[in-house]
């Protein structure tokens, strides 16, 4: 059986190839396994240095404050999409057809989304009570 010890394939004298097996003392079995923690480390390192991560937005960012502010508000995905279409506001791609409930709920979890969203009520403070609250 091959053993891989610190990234090297080694015979274990059976005849057998086991690729990726890794004898490790913190628990880890595999090469795979090794990887996915390396990997997840120095993403969560990226996301603490406030790096951004993906492929760069192709969505306005006047869209994206204009669609978290709808949401904030308590629109549904289809009312948001209807009021984008109504607008003729191009859908986050960046073409001129009718936006779907889909393209909000696709722009509200991005990253940037998120962070417009975390960041309202920062923004605005707290939201005058409605008419209605006060009964």
């Amino acid at each position: 059986m091959t053993v891989q010890s610190e990234g090297r394939m080694r015979d274990s004298g059976e005849g057998e190839v086991t690729p990726g097996v890794v004898a490790n003392s913190d628990g880890l079995s595999t090469l795979r396994d090794r990887i996915s923690v390396r990997t997840k480390q120095a993403l969560a390192e990226r996301r603490a240095q406030g790096k951004s991560l993906g492929r760069p937005s192709r969505c306005d960012p006047r869209t994206l404050q204009e669609v978290v502010g709808l949401r904030y508000r308590g629109y549904s995905l289809r009312m948001i999409a209807r009021h984008m279409t109504y607008y003729g506001v191009p859908t986050p791609g960046g073409r001129l057809i009718p936006w779907s409930a889909s393209h909000a709920h696709r722009l509200l979890r991005t990253q940037a989304a998120r962070q417009a969203l975390h960041d309202l009520p920062i923004m605005f403070g707290d939201l005058p009570a409605s008419d209605s609250d006060a009964e």
